[in-house]
């Protein structure tokens, strides 16, 4: 239900630990599509569901490749595409947003969060008139983390309880904040408060600024912000499963999730999307069709978040590296029950990844990274 902060820290850890690796085909010392078969892999050597590669190169027709399966029961496949749930790849949708509005001269990205929401950012040594929009974005406010006391309260109890994002907020506001402005902290917090920012300033829900300053205007026809009480997935899609842990020394036990409440994740980790609409919204970013150019390079502006990675404005840039010899801007997504991954490079290679299920073994995310890799960066 709630986007697993854990699952994410591994993907950016892994994203560069896997950039070191030899090519999939050399790795499993096969022919064919070297994505293909790094897919394969994937799901066989981790007993997962299924998996989906969305990949588009300009001016080809889209490649959809699948492995496994999208229902366990039927044995149906992934829909070509699949919707899934994006988890984290969300705040680069909210961060759009935010700097749409800096464009129209509605928010200032250093201006502090007081400005805009008085009074709601206080706590112990949390204080809203000493952190920026900018800060939020870039994961530098030093709020604390709230999705740790969510998933204390048990997966169960989260799958169809509603919550605002001020009940999200004071779980955060309980703890104790860190200075703001210091090194790059992924955090979940610093995006429900700017989907906060967006309601205040807007006087729409993020939800609905978001549908209408990027999901109409790009025609995505399969993404979607759902509202607390909207479980299921819009649009053609695969089941989602999760992982229970059962104690030291016991695999997990596999359970369906696909229905849940996107409210605990709300404007850090609560949309819907399938690869093609993933791939055309990160292209038309990044290729300056949401942003006027002076906001685009905000955007862009980076600190480190990892080996061969920096973090802009909810946007992630990885560097050249042995597995992808392109520099390439996207984001990944984890939350119960799907995994994903969305990138883009220079040339308008554009690649999403997506799982049926979360994983829990830094092999796992390894070669989830592999295959992406494989797909974004071929050899």
């Amino acid at each position: 239900m709630v986007m697993v902060r854990r699952a994410c820290a591994i993907l950016g850890l892994v994203g560069a630990l896997a950039t070191g690796m030899t090519s999939p085909a050399a790795a499993e010392g096969g022919s064919g599509d070297p994505v293909q078969v790094a897919l394969d892999a994937l799901v066989k050597n981790h007993d997962l569901p299924g998996a989906q590669v969305v990949l588009e190169v300009p001016g080809k027709p889209a490649r959809i490749l699948n492995a496994g399966v999208g229902d366990l029961e039927t044995g149906a496949p992934f829909p070509k595409p699949s919707a899934g749930r994006i988890g984290s790849i969300t705040k680069t949708f909210i961060a759009t947003v935010v700097l749409q509005l800096v464009a129209e001269g509605k928010v200032k990205l250093d201006d502090p969060v007081e400005t805009y929401l008085p009074g709601v950012l206080r706590g112990n040594n949390i204080d809203g008139r000493l952190i920026t929009v900018r800060h939020l974005l870039r994961h530098q406010s030093g709020l604390p983390e709230h999705s740790d006391d969510l998933w204390e309260l048990g997966i169960d109890n989260l799958r169809y309880r509603h919550f605002t994002a001020e009940e999200l907020l004071a779980l955060a506001l309980d703890e104790t904040g860190a200075a703001p402005g210091g090194e790059f902290v992924y955090n979940n917090t610093n995006y429900i408060v700017a989907g906060m920012l967006i309601g205040k300033v807007t006087g729409k829900n993020w939800r609905d600024a978001v549908t209408e300053r990027i999901v109409k205007p790009l025609n995505l026809s399969n993404t979607d912000a759902p509202k607390a009480d909207e479980y299921e997935i819009r649009g053609a899609n695969a089941r989602g499963y999760h992982l229970l842990y059962q104690g030291e020394g016991k695999p997990p036990k596999r359970i369906e999730y696909t229905a849940q409440s996107p409210s605990a994740a709300d404007s850090a980790g609560g949309m819907t999307a399938n690869g093609i609409d993933l791939n055309r919204f990160m292209d038309k970013l990044v290729n300056g069709n949401l942003l006027p150019p002076a906001q685009l390079a905000e955007m862009k502006k980076t600190v480190p978040s990892g080996e061969g990675e920096q973090y802009g404005l909810g946007l992630e840039h990885h560097d050249k590296s042995n597995a992808c010899a392109k520099e390439w801007w996207g984001h990944g997504g984890s939350i119960p029950a799907w995994v994903s991954q969305t990138g883009v490079t220079a040339d308008g290679r554009r690649v999403t990844l997506l799982l049926n299920q979360g994983f829990y073994l830094q092999e796992m995310a390894e070669d989830f990274y592999r295959v992406f890799n494989s797909a974004l960066c071929p050899s």
